[in-house]
């Protein structure tokens, strides 16, 4: 349990790497989303790159939490 503590608030520190600002840091890129289960299908969801970034960063660092999660409890179990 006290590794699971320690783990956590390791990477409650961490935040997005800094990355440089692109010539085009301002402009949007827009993806298609499609919702599991909806009937009114695709959306087009637009956001600047950094944006993006910042969500699949979010992403990854959540996967990796659970992922961290998991293996602490199966080990203790």
């Amino acid at each position: 349990m006290i590794l699971v503590i320690a783990a956590m608030a390791a990477m409650l520190g961490a935040g997005p790497p800094a990355t440089a600002a692109p010539a085009d840091a301002g402009k949007k890129i827009c993806h298609k989303i499609t919702y599991t289960g909806s009937r009114l299908g695709a959306v087009s969801v637009c956001k600047t790159r950094r944006e993006w970034d910042e969500i699949q960063w979010e992403h990854d660092h959540l996967l990796r939490e659970q992922q961290q999660l998991d293996r602490a409890l199966n080990n203790n179990g």
